[in-house]
């Protein structure tokens, strides 16, 4: 039953946008075929053979094999477990040109590797030595290194324990290479290990795939084996977002320089950006990096991923716990204060001109017109279903507002001023305890400057939160009061004025009415 007619599916390639292609050089055979022992179960059943026929036919077919079902020790399982760090299993298609079924086919070589979702290709030729390697067909003359590991080798390895899917490349003068699938990073918090840096790569994300330009990043490993060398401003990125994932927060400010601009960045470079921003680091060197980045692209005119007046009022915190290496300077640190006043101004304006307009949108009415403009100001679908007249309404004033800023000197596009009305709308406020430490900053530094016009022996002053509105209330701790009786209970409480004191002019928790009772059934009729 495993002679034609047999049961067997054709597949033909497609092209990236989905269309069949008209003259494809070859075709994929998935032939079901009955076995004696299935490697998955070791039992008799069915198998899957598929092979790609090329329609030259000089060129010999090829057959897929599975590196799930490897053998222990064998060259595949050590292929599998390497290439298993860069795409999953599923999506590593090896293929050979020996038949498995053939006699003393039982640990066939590999002739072929391709990873699809990553764009990725290589060949099994020997190299110079007569050593079958694997070699890249899309990076030339770069290829997996075989055999024990070398001093260089080692060396480089420790520069990638912080990426977990990463693979080291030669050449074959032995220059060192690592290749870095660009897939999305996610940090899960751990309740038992709150500064855990283990990584859960999100390999499925439709999103961030269609959106990246560079499928995977190639970092050159300098000679001294001490750091990676990035190309492109885009593997800057996603080096400094793993480096910062992995709280590697040195290599972290040294990656810094390395992603500053003074334009827009790219749809792919933007998307690593805005990444940045996703996971929650409360340590005082993480403060540190996030005010590095924020200068370095504070003339791009971009939007920053995280709120920064709250970072830069932390970093001032906890600036004696942050390493010299992650520190800014005094003039950066001027820079970032100024950065923040105009965040400050601009919000004050937004917020008077969000006023007037909840003041002249009141009632039912308003509210619903209030969240209309919030839904065409949020989402590019809220403005297409908008009437014309709601979007033009809408439009108009918020051209008005960036006039406005403009007239106060103070930047601000169209898309700064949607972003600051939404949380205008949404009730954000800048904390008092942050605004008073970036004013107390600022009146420090300006003091040290010797820009606030003051002499060098006139005090400082510096403000300090107020302090909160004492209680009258004081806490009594007696747990007998759960065996005693209600008068015992009000007496040691409230003393004697309070026995005869009206229960509805009482002010307080309420008093327990129970009387003399057992431990359980008080503790019980407490809970209940």
């Amino acid at each position: 039953e495993n002679e034609p007619p047999c049961r067997m599916l054709r597949g033909y390639p497609l092209k990236s946008e989905g269309d069949e292609e008209e003259n494809p050089d070859h075709i994929l055979e998935i032939k079901l075929v009955k076995c004696a022992s299935v490697p998955a179960t070791q039992t008799r059943g069915w198998c899957g053979i598929v092979r790609k026929r090329y329609k030259d036919s000089s060129k010999p077919p090829m057959y897929l094999l599975n590196l799930l079902y490897a053998r222990e020790g064998t060259p595949l399982q050590s292929m599998a477990r390497s290439l298993s760090r860069l795409e999953h299993l599923s999506h590593v298609l090896a293929w050979t040109k020996s038949d498995p079924r053939a006699e003393g086919a039982r640990d066939p070589s590999v002739d072929l590797v391709e990873l699809p979702r990553l764009m990725l290709t290589f060949l099994v030729r020997a190299g110079s030595d007569g050593k079958r390697r694997l070699w890249s067909v899309d990076h030339a003359e770069l290829s997996f290194p075989i055999g024990p590991h070398t001093t260089l080798r080692s060396e480089a390895s420790k520069l990638l324990l912080a990426i977990p899917h990463s693979v080291l490349l030669q050449t074959k003068n032995e220059e060192l290479f690592a290749l870095v699938p660009n897939v999305k990073p996610a940090r899960p918090h751990v309740a038992s290990d709150p500064f855990s840096s283990e990584l859960v790569l999100e390999r499925t994300d439709a999103g961030w795939m269609e959106t990246a330009r560079n499928r995977t990043f190639l970092y050159p490993v300098h000679a001294s084996n001490n750091f990676l060398q990035a190309s492109t401003r885009a593997a800057a990125l996603y080096l400094l977002l793993l480096r910062w994932m992995n709280r590697d927060y040195s290599g972290s400010a040294n990656l810094v320089s390395g992603v500053g601009t003074d334009t827009k960045y790219e749809e792919d470079e933007d998307q690593i950006f805005q990444h940045l921003g996703t996971f929650n680091d409360v340590h005082p060197a993480s403060f540190a990096i996030t005010v590095k980045v924020t200068l370095a692209v504070a003339d791009a005119g971009m939007r920053w991923p995280w709120d920064v007046p709250e970072f830069v009022a932390g970093y001032m915190d906890a600036i004696m716990h942050i390493p010299a290496r992650c520190r800014v300077s005094t003039a950066e640190e001027m820079r970032l204060l100024g950065i923040c006043s105009q965040i400050r101004k601009t919000l004050e304006i937004v917020d008077e001109e969000v006023k007037d307009l909840k003041f002249r949108l009141w009632g039912q009415w308003g509210q619903i017109k209030l969240q209309r403009y919030a839904e065409i100001l949020s989402s590019v679908d809220g403005g297409k279903e908008a009437s014309y007249q709601e979007f033009r309404e809408v439009d108009s004033w918020v051209r008005a507002l960036v006039r406005k800023l403009r007239a106060s000197q103070l930047p601000g596009t169209k898309d700064d001023v949607k972003y600051h009305v939404l949380q205008s709308l949404g009730g954000y406020e800048i904390e008092k305890k942050v605004l008073l430490t970036l004013d107390n900053r600022t009146a420090l530094l300006e003091r040290i400057e010797g820009t606030d016009g003051a002499g060098p022996d006139d005090p400082l002053t510096l403000a300090c939160l107020q302090r909160p509105k004492e209680t009258m209330w004081q806490t009594h701790f007696d747990q007998n009061f759960l065996l005693c009786s209600l008068f015992d209970f009000n007496f040691e409480v409230l003393g004697l004025n309070g026995l005869y004191k009206d229960a509805e002019d009482e002010e307080g928790p309420e008093i327990p009415q129970m009387r003399r009772m057992s431990m359980p059934m008080a503790v019980g009729l407490i809970f209940s």
